[in-house]
């Protein structure tokens, strides 16, 4: 049995919220979640952007970003692996 959400966030309330700032024209949906070691797990992040090369560098810099894989590319859609720091304020399903 599959679960299907469509959820909507403040870009605040999320660990990718200096991500959202530095790249407003992105559009970024989860199309996953895959087993990352025994305890946790790794969602997977479509993002549709006019560059996706372009978001590297800016997610490197995301103080909220602990790993992001570029996984594909083609040119202005990609699929990221990633990781995010949790804070109280801010607790992760994903660790």
């Amino acid at each position: 049995m599959s679960t299907i959400a469509e959820i909507a966030l403040p870009a605040r309330e999320f660990a990718l919220k200096e991500t959202f700032l530095q790249a407003p024209e992105t559009r970024f949906e989860i199309v996953g979640v895959v087993a990352h070691g025994e305890e946790r797990t790794m969602p997977q992040m479509r993002m549709t952007t006019p560059e996706v090369g372009a978001l590297q560098p800016t997610l490197a810099d995301d103080s909220t970003v602990t790993d992001a894989r570029l996984l594909t590319d083609f040119g202005t859609r990609g699929v990221f692996g990633m990781e995010w720091k949790t804070t109280s304020a801010n607790p992760s399903p994903y660790s």
